[in-house]
Order: structure tokens, then C-alpha cells, then sequence
């Protein structure tokens, strides 16, 4: 009992830690756990173990959809694939669920390199 009351103490900073380390600017961070949040535990975790590549492929429409919604409603994500001239709604669904991959899978989501992959085929 006394390591449940200690882990719910600390899960919120624990979160905070991760979360605060990630390579992915702020606006593609909170557009991720939404992602995350509004989704089947289950259905995350299905995505989590396919091969990334295939995953992306996968993801295009289901997880894709939700990606294009955001972009819809979320003005800071929209300006900052803007910044980063990824103009076009599926290289940018591209870079959000491969991103999503590998925020599940507790890698290093390497934005730049996407973006920089997008732009430079």
C-alpha cells in the first residue's frame, strides 16, 4: 500500500520529467498527448507494436484523421509546420503519427530529421 501512495505522489513530476525531456517543440508535444488521451488505451498500444514504417502506413487514416482535426482547431501546430515550410496536410500527418510511434515507444521522436526527410526527398 505504502509503494501505491508513494507512485501516485510522484507520477505527476515522473510525467512532468518525461514529458519536459522530449526533442519535440511544445505545440507538436501537446497535439501528441491529445492523440494520445483521446484514444482506446487499446488501440494505442496495438499501434505501439507494429513496425514503424508500417504503422505510419496504418495510421494514416485512423490516427491520420485525428491529425488533420488538429490541425483544423489547433492554430499553434498549424504555424509551426508553417515555420518549418512542411506545408502540405499529409507530410505533416506523416511526421505526427510517426512521431506518435515513437513517443509510445519511448524513442527520441527526431523531428528536425523528419521534417528535414519531407524537405528534402
Amino acid at each position: 500500500m505504502k509503494y501505491l501512495k508513494n507512485l501516485v505522489t510522484y507520477f505527476p513530476v515522473i510525467l512532468f520529467i518525461i514529458l519536459s525531456c522530449s526533442d519535440a517543440p511544445e505545440p507538436v508535444q501537446n497535439a501528441l498527448n491529445q492523440i494520445i488521451y483521446q484514444n482506446p488505451p487499446s488501440l494505442m498500444d496495438q499501434y505501439k507494436v507494429i513496425e514503424e514504417n508500417i504503422a505510419v502506413e496504418m495510421a494514416m487514416d485512423g490516427i491520420g484523421r485525428d491529425v488533420r482535426k488538429l490541425l483544423i482547431t489547433n492554430n499553434q501546430l498549424r504555424e509551426f509546420f508553417k515555420s518549418k515550410n512542411v506545408l502540405k496536410r499529409n507530410d505533416i500527418v506523416e511526421i505526427m503519427v510517426r512521431s506518435l510511434h515513437r513517443k509510445l515507444n519511448n524513442r527520441r521522436i527526431k523531428l528536425n530529421e523528419q521534417i528535414e526527410q519531407i524537405n528534402n526527398p
